[in-house]
């Protein structure tokens, strides 16, 4: 009884609490003052429907050519642009400032980044193909310690200018790698 007492009395005060005191009360004594963890909301927020709505619409992500591919028996998009110049786009027309992490976790399952393998067609090969060809050679071991995805390097100088020295140590090497790439031809 009085150690419940004690532990209420902790708790009412723990905003004067010194730092780093509310982790060694949790390991030595089992006592967790932290603040309850926040509570999820049944309902999507405003935010959520705006991006749902925006990542969804045909200008934005296109339906998988493949009807069969469904995530909970709703059609599969695809982006039709990178994620970054999305997140830019959902903030310059709907006027909302909203970071990229929480744009990025309010996309619906089912419109994802487009993979080489996913298409029955192409809708990018501009922006695709280069991406094609750095993941093969991440794949392949060439290229060490860099992100995938394009897009967060060329917005990192130094990102930058580590892809550059890699690639120029490439250019000395002899070997060769195979990838698929997208190639644009016109039908009569």
């Amino acid at each position: 009884n009085a150690k419940q007492r004690a532990k209420a009395r902790i708790a009412e005060q723990k905003d004067q609490l010194p730092r780093g005191l509310n982790r060694s009360l949790r390991t030595e004594l089992g006592l967790n003052v932290s603040n309850p963890a926040h509570v999820t909301q049944d309902e999507p927020s405003n935010l959520k429907n705006l991006v749902i709505n925006f990542m969804i619409r045909d200008d934005i992500s296109k339906i998988s050519p493949d009807v069969k591919k469904m995530i909970n028996g709703t059609s599969i998009r695809y982006w039709l642009h990178n994620l970054n110049i999305l997140h830019e786009q959902f903030e310059a027309e709907t006027g909302t400032s909203i970071a990229y992490s929480t744009l990025s976790s309010y996309v619906p399952v089912y419109v994802k980044k487009p993979n080489l393998s996913d298409w029955g067609t192409c809708l990018c090969a501009f922006c695709l193909n280069p991406q094609i060809k750095l993941e093969k050679l991440i794949r392949a071991g060439k290229l060490l310690d860099i992100d995938a995805d394009l897009c967060y390097i060329i917005n990192d100088i130094t990102k930058i200018n580590n892809l550059t020295t890699q690639l120029n140590k490439l250019k000395s090497q002899s070997e060769n790698i195979t990838y698929f790439e997208w190639q644009q031809f016109q039908v009569n």
